[in-house]
This record gives structure tokens, C-alpha cells and sequence, in this order.
């Protein structure tokens, strides 16, 4: 631009010029001249060949500038072609410049032609034929834009003079077939011939040459609006990629361009070096646009993509001036075009490697963000239906809870990294709220009574209508209705082989049937009045009856009385249930009570309150632990044996609930009520069991194995003890310890078991129960924490004497004791390959060592208070702690917290553990909660309650699906973990419902579809 920057320089320096760099020859006459003349010829060129458009209109506003310099000594003179002055009209610097000062040059035309001519060949002592100037003149007037071609013309006519006469004649010029076949003949023959001098050429271009010179031309020339095309120039070196990567092709193409047979040599292509010495190649004549048939034809052949290349490159270009600004890739519409045509555009493209790589960095750009903008919107709508599943969770369970996994499996296909803690949240609480059932339909009346076989498989239902009916699980009839009532049938039972029904009626009747519906005993007769229930043992050899004449009757199967009536209600018996032994019977009546007596006719507990009036229907489990029943408010009520409530009231039936069931595991509840329907419940979304319990103190600490089948515990009353996933006691208690188990730990096979406690020991044990080592001593005083690593061969310890100790499994210490914190180690933890320890303590810190006992970094400050729990991801990346300032907080490997503290315990936090994916964090706290939580912070499940006092431990199974917890109400309790857990437990709500088997609705297509492919696929695969 130093060209463009003379115009103003001049204009505004009198006196010196000395800052110039010479930018035309002669820089000390420019400076000596008063006034001076600029000519800029060409003009066109500053649109036909400047690509850059910021550059161009600098260069414009330079020379529309001079105007606004008061007694400039400069002067500009611009010379254009006419047909580019709507190019200046265009450009607001321009347009009122040219509207006085333009001096329009007409064509030549007749005598100023013929004396162009004449006066041209004089000088060389030459004269025209008179006919010759007269035939040419004629052919002017028939071509447009007719200089070029008349220079190419006169000039082959010069070579072909008649030099004896001095003269250029009609003969000859009319022998080079007039103005256009002339340059279109010499073309021709270029194109074709390597020796194209020749009067007679023979040595024909090879078809590569002949391809290459189409692309050459295609490249010198800009394509225009219209049919109006124009040159423009091209560095030597771009145009030499045409041929590629190889060198002797390259060279070939080069001796093409300017070589001693090329196009340069032939007068089609000039060839000149700018000043740094860079070789440009550009049509040697504008005629050859137009004049050269088959230049014209190539330039229509594809010519709406011409202009799309020449945009890209462009583009490319102004991209490379503005690296690394991605703004400037190519965009929207024309990336499109791109897009489109891409397979058309690659023969045209001068730099094929650098434009792709070009278009496929934008490609790949516009991809990411519309793929971010996809996924922003993804998670809007995601969060959006996770808070349509809370609205409809209260009125519509049904419709939440599909709602529910649709948005499970839409996050899951869409943002598989990224499961949304509103989703997960929405999940868990349709789990543990939203109650649905399958409804049967057959009964003509009220449902009376329900009744379900030991494996789950036969329902029996029972109504107004007066018969018996057996339906599958999936409420299709199994048998033709069992009919022999004389009214009412109020209620039936099933043995736990599925071979003998039950059933009592309004007529005073218990009646007996096998699985085809014939009666197996005559009727047993006794109560007064209507038989309001019935009920049979495990083995089926006792019947339970119940009625309106308030007496409860035993009976065996030929319908002989087993003891005498059992009384306890003023009013009537709605409802009686006997467990699997045959020991416990369960009654329920009009006060609203449900009472549970022995064998013999004794009380066993205070009687049950809950139900808003008459107790219409009663079931046991087959472990005899849990009670169900179902009253006249509407609910299905689950108690435990101590007559404590297992969970809120089963919402759904509309009107009484005339009889319940409960399978033989416990997990499916039968329910049947006015209005003909017969639902079907599962308690899944409770814990996973029944409270751990056997310790006989709090419970300090507690520890699953990788498989999820094995937890261990240890307690204040100094036993360490082993679980099964159902809650039972794989071995006899672990005891050695002098006084309190503070820690456990499992290895990841399961096999070696560690402890540590308030008598300065670490203990090893292995599966049985039995002792690995003698104690592990060294500790001067109380060993809070223990950690195995992943290989079972590394143990890590803290205690109160403030030092971090490391041991082999045979008890030898691997280093010498870690010193750094001030106070109390109240835990510690090691990361999967074993090299790294982390350790908090009483002086609120956080501590990374490696094994030979070294700090990894400095301590990690926060916590405003002690730190009472530590964990490690098993990438080793996230570490996490929880203190007595009730914030669980995560960090980096370089001491950066990775979020805000994570606060909802309202008091301290006594542990933390992280799942093995590092997705979900877990703590427990003083307040009796266990909490789950992302790596952002938020809670992913209403808290977790069921203890009575504090949560001193937590732990989770590798696969995520079960969190153990312990506290000081000495329970060990299990909990579903994450979201794959609480999916299987919707979907298998749903699998045999209508809403599943015959879906309506795009939602529920959806909900299904994710069920078999994320649940119930894998548990058959």
C-alpha cells in the first residue's frame, strides 16, 4: 500500500519527503515540483482484480481524498473502461466526484479508425490498402469492445504484409478470415498444437495439456454479472496447482504457462514479475474472452459455480488476513452453497488443499455450534419436562411417571455424558411418590376381595356379582367365573401351591375350589351372618375366617373347627389373614383397627391405627414382616410387625378398598375397590430392605464390595460384621477389637476386610471372618479411618496421633508415618493405582501425599471447621470432603475447588463417598440424611430418611445402584443409587399396564421404547 499512501503524503508535505521509501522511481524530481500529475489507468482493475474490499476502498478513499485538501499540488486523472462506471455509481466516494468532472471518450468510429490505421503502419513505412481499411472498418462496426481484437488483428496482419509493396492488403487480412476468426483460429491453434507457428501444425497437445489449459483460462478470468467476464491475474505458483503434488507434472505445467511452446510463447498468457519478484500469468488479450469460441464455451459450462469459488477463495483468503478469528469462516448461507456443490466446485479451485481444508474447518465449526445449540436446547426442553413431572405428579402419577422416563431415555440418546440433575430428580421422585396399578376388568359390580398365588403369577378376585375369578398377571381370565354363592362373595384366598381357592359369602358359607373351579369340600358352616373374610396357610391345611358375628375361625381343609373363635372386635371382622408358618393371624374391622394375634388367640402387639374407618381387607408378607391393608378412606397401608408405617398411604382407588394381597417377596401388592377395578402395586422406591440390624451400638462405619454384595459394618460395640444384599448375617460377628470400630474397608475381590478402632489397631480379616495378621500397632491412640487400595495390597490408616501410616498386607509398614496435620486424621482414602493417599483432619485440611510420604501439593483450605471425611474418584481427578461446617466440597489434583461447597445438611457432615464413574457424591450428616449430589452440585434425589439419629457412614457400590449408610441408631440401611436403579424401578411399574402393552400417545411410545432398550433388554441379555 505504500503506492496508495504516496497520493496523500504528497499532498501534505511542502517541504519533505524524507519519510518516503522511494515508492516511484524518481522521488527527488516528484519532490522538487511544484504541481504534478497522478494518472491512474485501468481503473476497472480496482473491482476486477482487488479481492480485498477493505483494501479497495482505502485505495479509493486515498484518491477521493486529494478533493478535500485545500491547494493541493497534486492532480489525479482516473481512465476506465465506460461499461465499469455503475461499479463507481455503487461506491459512495465515487458517485459525486463523477457527476461534473467525467470526460467520456467515445469509440473510435469510421475516419478516426481509418486513421488509427493508416498513421500506425506509416510509421513503420508502410501503407493500407484502401479496400483492406474499408473491409476492416466494416468489421469493427459489427464487434463491441472491438480495440482488443483490432490490436490482435493489425498484428497478425503485420506479420502476413505484403513487404515487397510496403503494404497491408484486403487479400491478406480477408485470408485471416476477419477480426474475430483471426484470434480464434490462433487460439485454436495453440490449444491443439505444440508447434502452432506452423503453417501446418502436427505435434498435437496430449489430452492432460489441453485439460490443463481449460482450467488455466478458467482461472484468468472473473466470472460477471450477465455475460460479462473479465481478466483477472494469478500468481505463477497458484495456478501450478492445478497439477497437484508432483514434481514432473508440475514442471510440465509450468513449461505449459511460459515455456519455449507454451501459452505465453503463443501471445494467449503474459507472464511478468511484480517487484518482489513474484511471477503473475494474465490473459494477454481481453478479445480472447469473447473471440475464442472455446474459452466462451468452457465459461458456460458451469457457470453459476465460477462465482461460488471465487467467493471462497476469497473468503479463505480474508480468513487467513484475520487468523485466528473464527468469524470469519464461512457462514450460513453460503457454507450451504458450499455444501451443495462442493463435489462441482473442487475442479475450479485454485488452491483445492488449502479451500478444503478451509471448508471442512467451517464445516466443522458451523456443525459444533449448531450442535451446542442443539444441546442448549435439549436441555431446556429436558428441564422443562422434569418440571411437568412435578406438576403432574400430585393429580396425574400415572402421566408423571411416563412423562418421567421419557425424559430419562431423551437425555439418555441425546446428552448420553450429561444425565441432567433435574431428570435424575424428577426420577427419583415418581419413584418414591408415584403409585400406579394395572386395572382388571370383568366383574359385573363392586370388587370384593383379591387374592395372589406364591409366585405371583394367579390373581383371584371375588364381587357383588357373586363370582369367583382367576386372571394372569397380565388381567387375562384363566377359568370360566366359579359360581355356587347364594349373593354377595366378600372375600377369597389362594394356597401358596395356586391349587386351592378360598372364598366366603353373604350366605354364611366358606367354600373350597380347586384351579378348574370344582368345589372341593362341602361349604363350612358356623359364623352367623355374613363371612367377611377368608384366608389360608402356606401349606394349606388351616383356614382363616372372619365375620359379622365378630369371631375369627380356624378351620382345617375338611372343614372341622381347629380352636375356639377368636374375639377382639366389638363390631364386625372385615377382614383376616394368616402368615406363611401358619403362627401369626391378622385381623381387621369396623373400629379401623388392624390387630395381629398367635396360633393360640393372644394379642401379639398393640392394635394398628391409620385407616379413617372400617379396615376392610388385611395380608401378612410370607416372612411375616410386613402387613398390608386396605380401608374404607381409599388407601393401601404397609406396616411392619412393631406396627410402624413402611410408607405414605397407596393412593388411586376411588372409593373403599375392599381387599389386598401381598406376593411372596413382598414386592407386589394386590388391591380391589369399588368400581370394578383391581390395581396392582409394587413397593419399590422404598429401601432396599429392612434396617441391618444386630449391632449393639451406633453404627460407625460402613463399607460395600465391588459386586454390591457384600457390606460390612463396624460399631461401637466393637464387632465388624457382614451383610448380604437382602440383610443377612453372612457370618458370625468379627470380634477383636478392644472397644469401638471407628473404620471398615473391603478390597475390591472381596476377600480381605480391614478395620480400625479406638484401641490403636488395624485388623485384617478375610471372608470368613477369620484373622489375617496379628493387629497392625503403631498408632498412639485412636484409629479413626481406613483405606485398601484397589490391588488389596496397600493399607492406609490416620488416627488421633495425627499421622497417616501406610502397611502390606502381612503388617509391615511401607514408610515412615505421614506428619502434617495439626491435630486429629479423621480420614483417609487411596486413590485405584494405589500412588496417591489423601487425608483430612481436625485442622480443617485437605492433604494429597504419594507413597514414599511426600506432599503432592499444598494443603486444600475451605472448610470452616474439622474435615471429617475424604474420597478419591477412581480417575484419581476428584477428591471430596465433608466437615463439621455441613459443606461437602470437591477439588482438583491442584488444590481448585470444582464447584461451590455443596450445602443441604443441617449440621455436620460425617461422610462422603464418590460413585466409581465420579458422576455421583454421597454424604451423610448428623441431621439423619444421606444426600445424593452431581460434580455441579446439585442434588440428584430427595434426601434419603430412615435413620433415627445421626448418619456416621456412607458407601457406594461400584455399579452406583446401592448406597449403604450406618448411624447411631446402630442400623445398617441399603438405598437405590442413581438413576439406572430408579429407572428399572419405574419401568417394571409400568410393564404389564395398558399404558406399556397398548400405548396411545408418542410419549408413552417413547417411555416403552426407553424401558426396553436402557432396563429390561439388559436384564435379559
Amino acid at each position: 500500500m505504500t503506492q496508495y499512501a504516496l497520493v496523500v503524503e504528497i499532498a501534505q508535505y511542502d517541504n519533505s519527503f524524507g519519510s518516503l521509501t522511494k515508492p516511484i522511481d524518481d522521488a527527488e524530481a516528484v519532490v522538487n515540483t511544484e504541481k504534478f500529475l497522478l494518472v491512474v489507468d485501468e481503473f476497472e482493475k480496482v473491482f476486477t482484480v482487488c479481492i480485498d474490499k477493505e483494501e479497495r476502498q482505502r485505495f479509493i478513499e486515498l484518491l477521493t481524498g486529494v478533493v478535500e485538501i485545500h491547494d493541493s499540488r497534486l492532480a489525479v486523472v482516473i481512465t476506465m473502461r465506460g461499461d465499469f462506471l455503475q461499479s463507481c455509481l455503487d461506491n459512495p466516494s465515487l458517485t459525486q466526484l463523477i457527476q461534473t468532472p467525467v470526460v467520456v471518450i467515445p469509440p473510435l468510429t469510421g475516419v478516426d479508425f481509418k486513421e488509427t490505421i493508416a498513421k500506425s503502419a506509416q510509421l513503420q513505412v508502410h501503407s493500407v490498402e484502401e479496400a483492406g481499411a474499408l473491409k476492416i472498418l466494416q468489421n469493427l462496426q459489427q464487434e463491441p469492445g472491438n480495440l482488443p481484437l483490432l490490436k490482435f488483428a493489425l498484428t497478425k496482419l503485420w506479420e502476413k504484409r505484403e513487404q515487397k509493396k510496403y503494404q497491408l492488403t484486403q487479400e491478406e487480412y480477408e485470408n485471416l478470415g476477419g477480426l474475430t476468426a483471426v484470434l480464434n483460429l490462433h487460439a485454436e491453434n495453440v490449444y491443439h498444437y505444440q508447434d502452432y507457428e506452423k503453417e501446418y501444425p502436427t505435434q498435437e497437445r496430449s489430452q492432460q495439456e489441453k485439460e490443463w489449459i481449460k482450467q488455466i483460462f478458467l482461472r484468468l478470468v472473473r466470472t460477471g454479472e450477465g455475460e460479462k467476464d473479465t481478466r483477472q491475474r494469478q500468481p505463477k505458483a497458484t495456478l501450478l496447482n492445478i497439477a497437484g503434488d508432483d514434481a514432473n507434472q508440475r514442471q510440465q505445467l509450468s513449461e505449459l504457462l511460459d515455456g519455449e511452446a507454451g501459452l505465453a510463447k503463443g501471445r494467449l498468457l503474459v507472464s511478468e514479475k511484480d517487484e518482489k519478484g513474484e511471477v503473475w500469468i494474465n490473459l494477454a488479450h481481453e478479445a480472447l474472452i469473447e473471440s475464442w469460441q472455446q474459452f466462451a464455451q468452457w465459461r458456460q459450462q458451469d457457470r453459476d459455480l465460477r462465482p461460488l469459488s471465487e467467493t471462497l477463495e476469497n473468503t479463505r483468503r480474508e480468513w487467513l488476513n484475520e487468523r485466528p478469528d473464527d468469524k470469519y469462516l464461512i457462514q450460513k448461507g453460503l457454507l450451504a452453497q458450499v455444501r451443495d456443490s462442493w463435489q462441482q466446485l473442487q475442479p475450479d479451485l485454485q488452491s483445492l488443499q488449502q479451500d478444503e481444508d478451509f471448508y471442512q474447518r467451517s464445516d466443522a465449526d458451523d456443525k459444533d455450534r449448531i450442535a451446542e445449540m442443539e444441546k442448549a436446547l435439549t436441555e431446556s426442553q429436558l428441564r422443562e419436562k422434569a418440571a411437568r413431572v412435578d406438576d403432574l405428579l400430585p393429580l396425574q402419577p400415572l402421566d408423571s411417571l411416563v412423562l418421567a422416563i421419557q425424559a430419562m431415555g431423551e437425555n439418555q440418546e441425546k446428552l448420553p455424558q450429561q444425565i441432567l440433575a433435574s431428570v435424575q430428580n424428577s426420577l427419583n421422585r415418581v419413584v418414591n411418590k408415584a403409585r400406579v396399578s394395572i386395572p382388571f376388568c370383568g366383574h359385573e359390580g363392586n370388587v370384593s376381595s383379591v387374592a395372589i398365588s406364591a409366585d405371583g403369577q394367579t390373581i383371584v378376585s371375588s364381587g357383588t356379582d357373586g363370582t369367583v375369578r382367576l386372571w394372569n398377571y397380565q388381567g387375562l381370565p384363566l377359568a370360566e367365573p366359579l359360581r355356587g354363592h347364594q349373593g354377595n362373595v366378600s372375600s377369597v384366598a389362594i394356597s401358596a401351591d395356586g391349587q386351592t381357592i378360598v372364598s366366603s359369602g353373604t350366605d354364611g358359607t366358606v367354600r373350597l375350589w380347586n384351579y378348574q373351579g370344582l368345589s372341593l369340600a362341602e361349604p363350612l358352616r358356623g359364623h352367623e351372618g355374613n363371612v367377611s373374610s377368608v384366608a389360608i396357610s402356606a401349606d394349606g391345611q388351616t383356614i382363616v375366617s372372619g365375620g359379622a358375628d365378630g369371631m375369627v375361625r380356624l378351620w382345617n381343609r375338611q372343614g372341622l373347627p381347629l380352636a375356639k373363635p377368636l374375639r377382639g372386635d366389638k363390631n364386625d371382622i372385615s377382614s383376616v389373614a394368616i402368615s406363611a408358618d401358619g403362627q401369626t393371624i391378622v385381623s381387621g374391622g369396623a373400629d379401623g383397627m388392624v390387630r395381629l394375634w398367635s396360633y393360640q388367640g393372644l394379642l401379639l402387639a398393640e392394635p394398628l391405627y391409620g385407616h379413617e374407618g372400617n379396615v376392610r381387607s388385611v395380608a401378612i408378607s410370607a416372612n411375616g414382616q410386613t402387613i398390608v391393608s386396605g380401608g374404607a378412606d381409599g388407601t393401601v397401608r404397609l406396616w411392619n410387625r412393631q406396627g410402624l408405617s413402611l410408607a405414605e398411604p397407596l393412593r388411586g382407588h376411588e372409593g373403599n378398598v375392599n381387599s389386598v394381597a401381598i406376593s411372596t417377596d413382598g414386592q407386589t401388592i394386590v388391591s380391589g375397590s369399588d368400581g370394578s377395578t383391581v390395581r396392582l402395586w409394587n413397593r419399590q422406591g422404598l429401601p432396599l430392605t429392612e434396617p441391618l440390624r444386630g449391632h449393639e451400638g451406633n453404627v460407625r462405619s460402613v463399607a460395600i464390595s465391588t459386586h454390591g454384595q457384600t457390606i460390612v459394618s463396624g460399631s461401637t460395640d466393637g464387632t465388624v460384621r457382614f451383610w448380604n444384599h437382602q440383610g443377612l448375617a453372612l457370618t458370625e460377628p468379627l470380634r477383636g477389637h478392644q472397644s469401638w470400630v471407628y473404620s471398615v474397608a473391603i478390597s475390591t475381590d472381596g476377600q480381605t476386610i480391614v478395620s480400625g478402632g479406638t484401641d490403636g489397631t488395624v485388623r485384617l480379616w478375610n471372608h470368613q471372618g477369620l484373622a489375617l495378621t496379628e493387629p497392625l500397632r503403631g498408632h498412639q491412640g485412636w484409629v479413626y479411618s481406613v483405606a485398601i487400595s484397589t490391588d488389596g495390597q496397600t493399607i492406609v490408616s490416620g488416627g488421633s496421633d495425627g499421622t497417616v501410616r501406610l502397611w502390606n498386607l502381612q503388617g509391615l509398614a511401607l514408610a515412615e508415618p505421614l506428619y502434617g496435620h495439626e491435630g486429629y486424621v479423621n480420614s483417609v482414602a487411596i486413590s485405584a493405582d494405589g500412588q496417591m493417599i489423601v487425608s483430612g483432619g481436625d485442622d480443617g485440611t485437605v492433604r494429597l501425599w504419594n507413597r514414599q510420604g511426600f506432599a503432592l501439593a499444598e494443603p486444600l483450605r475451605g472448610h470452616q471447621g474439622f474435615v471429617n471425611s475424604v474420597a478419591i474418584s477412581a480417575d484419581g481427578q476428584t477428591i471430596v470432603s465433608g466437615g463439621t461446617d455441613g459443606a461437602v466440597r470437591l477439588w482438583n489434583l491442584q488444590g481448585l475447588p470444582l464447584a461451590e461447597p455443596l450445602r443441604g445438611h443441617k449440621g455436620w457432615v460425617y461422610s462422603v463417598a464418590i460413585s466409581a464413574d465420579g458422576q455421583t457424591i454421597v454424604s451423610g450428616g448428623d441431621d439423619g440424611t444421606v444426600r445424593l449430589w452431581n460434580l455441579q452440585g446439585l442434588p440428584l434425589a430427595e434426601p434419603l430418611r430412615g435413620h433415627e439419629g445421626w448418619v456416621y457412614s456412607v458407601a457406594i457400590s461400584t455399579d452406583g445402584q446401592t448406597i449403604v449408610s450406618g448411624g447411631e441408631d446402630g442400623t445398617v440401611r441399603l438405598w437405590r443409587g442413581d438413576w439406572r436403579a430408579w429407572l428399572q424401578v419405574c419401568c417394571d411399574r409400568l410393564r404389564y399396564h395398558p399404558v406399556f402393552t397398548n400405548p396411545q400417545t408418542e410419549e408413552a411410545k417413547a417411555a416403552c421404547e426407553t424401558c426396553q432398550k436402557y432396563v429390561w433388554s439388559k436384564v435379559s441379555g
